[in-house]
Parts: structure tokens; C-alpha cells; sequence
């Protein structure tokens, strides 16, 4: 009766290893197939504004990173891949801007976003820097007012008037190049544009939520050169999904082809 017991016991025990060893080598066989499932439920891949964006870890930061593919004078295709600080979904964009960003662009920070630099640092500065270059762009940094442009450059001791003068940028210096005034320490935030000049008022000291909602700004408007000349005349589409049918997938291409900016030139 008790070799029995224990043949019966050994017979559970070697089927559970079975077992084991069997979903241990599905798991190794199948886990590039399996990996992206798991991160479907877990939420580490999703979709937002036809862009799949990916949830991953670097240090003690989360990051979000979609790659974007850039349409190139020649038709040829480059992919950069775009990484935010802060989920997009919480972002929410307030697709104000009407214009995409000329080949030569300046980002000027105005004293309120300096006075905020010891709380937000630099990084929404060169979050923005680096998708204007990505796209195609040369991106430098500027001054808004004169006065602190005097006050930091001349602190070297190596920049005259003149260099000091063009480190200045407002929106009176933007008919042949983009200007985008990054502001800070407003109640709300807001972003526009008045021409080539970009508005960025972040609220309060939140500036990288406030770049981080430009670029996405900026791709909705870019994404506005895939729509086709003759749009469809089915009022019956609501806004939604029309904007899904026209603009394609961003994940695809980001088509900013144009007379304003041709990438790659």
C-alpha cells in the first residue's frame, strides 16, 4: 500500500515538473510573440493620436517614446524616436497652432521661465531643441528681453553689443525664421501662434508639460500635409474619425514636406 502511495506521489511529482519544464520552454520559444501581449495588458504599449507609444523604464524615470518617421526632401524616409516625460494622454494638446516651423527657428526664454529653471532645470528647453532639429530645423537658443541677455552674456565678458543683440528674439524677428517665446508662471496654460512666432505659457513653473504639449502640438500640424486635396463630403463621419481617415498612421510617416519646410535641406 505505501509503494503505491509513493509511486502515486512520484507519478504527481513527474508531472508537474513536466509541466514546469513545458512552460518554461514555450515561454523561451515564444517570448518575443508573448513580451508584446504582456505589454498590451500591463499597459506598457499603447495607442494615442494614431502613435503607439511605449512605457519603459530608465533609472528611477519613466519615459514614453513613439518612433516618428520624417518625410525627407528626396522622399526618402528617417525615423527619430521621440521620448516624453509625462504620459501623453494626461497632456491633452490644445491643437492651437496653425503653422509648422520654418527651417531656421529660436527658442526664447523669457525671465519667468529662467526664474523657473531651478525647479523644471533645462530639459524642456532641449526637449524641444531636439525635436525642431529632428524635423529638420537648425534650433538656437535666445533671449526674450534685452536686459537679462545683457546680464548673463556679459558676465563672460567675451560677447559685444551686436553678438549680444542678436542673442535677442521676439516675435518682430520672426518673418524669415520661427520664433517660439517659451513663458512661465501664468494661472493657465496656453499655446499659439501668431504667425511664425509660438507662444508657450506654461502655468505656474510646469514647463515640461508645457513643451511637451508643443510638440505634440507641432505633429498635429504636421500630420495636416497627409490629408488629402478633396476632403471627403460625408457629413455622416463624425470629427474623430474622420481626422483617423485623413491624417493616416503617425507611427508610418510624418509627412511636414513643404514650401515652409522641406526636411533634410
Amino acid at each position: 500500500m505505501a509503494k503505491h502511495k509513493n509511486q502515486k506521489t512520484t507519478i504527481i511529482f513527474l508531472i508537474v515538473l513536466v509541466t514546469v519544464l513545458s512552460l518554461t520552454i514555450v515561454g523561451i520559444l515564444f517570448k518575443d510573440n508573448l513580451t508584446p501581449i504582456y505589454d498590451k495588458i500591463v499597459g506598457n504599449v499603447f495607442t494615442y493620436d494614431g502613435m503607439t507609444f511605449f512605457k519603459e523604464k530608465v533609472g528611477n524615470l519613466t519615459l514614453y517614446s513613439t518612433e516618428l518617421a520624417i518625410k525627407q526632401k528626396d522622399d526618402s524616409v528617417r525615423y527619430y524616436v521621440l521620448r516624453l516625460y509625462n504620459d501623453p494622454r494626461t497632456l491633452r494638446p490644445e491643437n492651437n497652432i496653425t503653422k509648422r516651423v520654418l527651417p531656421i527657428a529660436y527658442i526664447s526664454i523669457t525671465n519667468n521661465s529662467i526664474n523657473c529653471l531651478s525647479q523644471s532645470s533645462s530639459i524642456p528647453d532641449v526637449e524641444i531643441s531636439m525635436f525642431i532639429n529632428a524635423i529638420g530645423s537648425k534650433a538656437s537658443g535666445a533671449f526674450a528681453e534685452y536686459s537679462k541677455a545683457l546680464e548673463e552674456l556679459n558676465a563672460s565678458g567675451n560677447y559685444t553689443e551686436k553678438m549680444i543683440l542678436e542673442k535677442v528674439k521676439n516675435c518682430s524677428d520672426s518673418n524669415r525664421a520661427s520664433v517660439i517665446i517659451f513663458d512661465a508662471m501664468h494661472d493657465v496654460q496656453r499655446i499659439y501662434n501668431e504667425g511664425n512666432c509660438y507662444i508657450i505659457e506654461a502655468k505656474n513653473c510646469n514647463r515640461l508639460e508645457a513643451a511637451e504639449t508643443f510638440i505634440l502640438d507641432l505633429i498635429y500640424i504636421m500630420r495636416q500635409a497627409q490629408e488629402p486635396e478633396n476632403e471627403s463630403q460625408d457629413t455622416s463621419i463624425n470629427n474623430d474619425t474622420k481626422k483617423d481617415i485623413d491624417l493616416g498612421d503617425i507611427s508610418k510617416q510624418l509627412n511636414i514636406s513643404s514650401e515652409e519646410l522641406v526636411v533634410g535641406s
